[in-house]
C-alpha cells in the first residue's frame, strides 16, 4: 500500500458522528484511530483547513462542506470558531482560516449559493477578531476568552505536563503567564519561542497577513452578493499598518507592540505576507527558506538557545507550515523551489511511512524521522499530514495549487489524482 492509498482508504476512518461533539454534521478529526487518549478525536480549527484541501484533492467535496457547516454552526453559537469543539478548548479561537476555507471550497465548486449561505458566518468570524483581538497600534493579536482563575489553572497544567515546572511565582504572575500561554495556544503554535511567553504583546506577521487576506476575500464575496464593500478599505489600512510596524529593512517580522520592536526570529510565519499578496518579492521569500533549510525540510523556527524545550520550534517540521510555505513560494513565482520543497516533504512522509506504517503530526529535521520533541503523546495521524501530502502530490502533477489565494475562480478539473 502506498501513502496515497493509505490516505484515501482512511479518510472515512477519521470521520466522527456529529452528535459526538453536539455538531450537526459528521466531521473529520486529525486521527484515523477510532479511539485516542490524547484528544485527537476532536474537531480542531486550523487542522481542518489542511484536511479540507486533502479532501478536495480526492474529490470529497460533500465531507468538506460538512466540516465547513460545522464551523458555521460553532461560529453562530460562540461568535467565533473555537480552537477545539470541546470544553476547555472553546475559551479561545485559532489561526483564522475559516474564510480561506470557504474560499477554497468556492474555487473548487463555483457554488455561489454556498457563498450566500456562508457569508454571514464569515463576517461574524472577522468581527470577532476586530472587536476582541486588536492592539492599540491597530494590528491584531492573539488572546483568550476566560477569567484569571482559569488562566492560572491553565499555567499549572501546562507547566506540570508540557513545559516543565518553573521557579515559584506569585498568583498574579501565574495568572499573567497563564493568560499569555492560553493566548499562545490560540496561535496554533503551542508552544514556541516566537512570543517569549508574551503572546498578547505581539502583532504576529502571519495572523495579520491572514486577516489581510480575509478582508480581500470578504470584499470579493461581498461584491459577488451585491453588498456594499466595507472590507477593501480595511485591507488597504491593514497593509499600511503591516508595512509600518512589521517591516524592518524591507523584511517582514513579528512585531512586539509593547517594546515597539520587531522580533529577529526566523520562522515560516514570515512567508505569510508573500502568500497573502503583501509582497511579490521572490528573492526575499527564498532567503527565508535558505535560513531555515535542513536536509529533511524546514523546521518551525531557526535553531535557538531554547532548543528542545518547545515543540513549535527547531528541530520539528510541521506539515501546515510546510504547506503554507510552498503555497507562498508558488504565489511569488518561485515554482521550482516550491516543487523542490513539496517533493522533499513527500519523501519525508514516505520515509516515515516505510519505517512505522503510519503518518505523524510532525517530523524531525535532523533525523528525518518521527519527531522526538513532544509536549504530549502522539496518536497515529491523518489530519494535516495527509492533507498536505495530497496537496503536494496534486501540485507536482498538475502544477496548480488546489487553493489559490486571492484567485477569483479556478477550473474544476475532471480528474484530480
Amino acid at each position: 500500500m502506498t501513502v496515497r492509498e493509505y490516505i484515501q482508504e482512511n479518510w472515512k476512518n477519521s470521520i466522527r458522528k456529529g452528535e459526538y461533539k453536539n455538531l450537526p454534521y459528521p466531521y473529520n478529526s486529525p486521527s484515523c484511530e477510532q479511539t485516542s487518549d490524547v484528544g485527537f478525536e476532536n474537531f480542531f480549527y486550523w487542522d481542518t483547513y489542511f484536511i479540507n484541501l486533502g479532501l478536495l484533492c480526492d474529490g470529497l467535496k460533500d465531507q468538506t462542506l460538512n466540516n465547513i457547516r460545522n464551523m458555521m454552526f460553532l461560529i453562530d453559537k460562540y461568535g467565533y470558531m473555537p480552537n477545539v469543539a470541546t470544553e476547555g478548548g472553546d475559551n479561545r479561537s485559532q489561526f483564522p482560516l475559516f474564510i480561506p476555507m470557504c474560499h477554497a471550497y468556492w474555487q473548487y465548486t463555483g457554488d455561489n449559493e454556498f457563498v450566500r449561505e456562508a457569508y454571514p458566518a464569515m463576517k461574524k468570524e472577522y468581527a470577532f477578531w476586530m472587536r476582541r483581538r486588536t492592539l492599540p497600534c491597530g494590528l491584531n493579536r492573539y488572546g483568550n476568552n476566560t477569567d484569571a482563575k482559569t488562566c492560572g489553572d491553565f499555567y499549572r497544567i501546562i507547566t506540570d505536563t508540557r513545559l516543565g515546572k518553573e521557579e515559584e511565582k506569585t498568583e498574579k504572575d501565574i495568572e499573567y503567564l497563564g493568560s499569555n500561554l492560553l493566548s499562545e495556544a490560540e496561535s496554533g503554535w503551542d508552544f514556541t519561542p516566537r512570543f517569549h511567553a508574551r503572546a498578547e504583546h505581539y502583532a504576529p506577521i502571519d495572523l495579520n497577513s491572514l486577516l489581510y487576506e480575509n478582508e480581500k476575500i470578504l470584499a470579493l464575496f461581498g461584491e459577488l452578493l451585491g453588498e456594499k464593500d466595507a472590507y477593501g478599505a480595511a485591507a488597504e489600512r491593514r497593509a499600511k499598518l503591516i508595512r509600518r510596524y512589521c517591516m524592518q529593512n524591507g523584511d517582514f517580522y513579528d512585531y512586539d507592540a509593547v517594546r515597539e520592536t520587531c522580533s529577529p526570529l526566523i520562522s515560516p510565519a514570515l512567508l505569510m505576507p508573500y502568500l497573502c499578496g503583501l509582497s511579490d518579492n521572490a528573492e526575499k521569500a527564498l532567503r527565508i527558506i535558505q535560513r531555515l533549510q535542513t536536509k529533511y525540510g524546514i523546521p518551525a523556527t531557526e535553531k535557538t538557545e531554547e532548543y528542545g524545550k518547545y515543540q513549535w520550534s527547531y528541530p520539528n517540521i510541521w506539515p501546515p507550515l510546510v504547506c503554507l510555505s510552498v503555497m507562498a513560494l508558488d504565489r511569488v513565482g518561485a515554482k521550482s523551489e516550491a516543487k523542490r520543497l513539496a517533493k522533499q516533504y513527500i519523501d519525508l512522509v514516505d520515509r516515515g511511512w516505510k519505517d512505522t506504517g503510519s503518518l505523524w503530526e510532525k517530523y524531525d529535521c535532523i533525523s528525518g524521522c518521527k519527531a522526538t520533541v513532544h509536549e504530549y503523546a502522539e496518536s497515529k495521524m491523518l489530519g494535516w499530514t495527509a492533507g498536505t501530502y495530497r496537496v503536494f502530490e496534486n501540485y507536482l502533477s498538475s502544477g496548480c495549487m488546489i487553493h489559490n489565494f486571492n484567485v477569483k475562480k479556478t477550473e474544476v478539473k475532471d480528474e484530480i489524482i
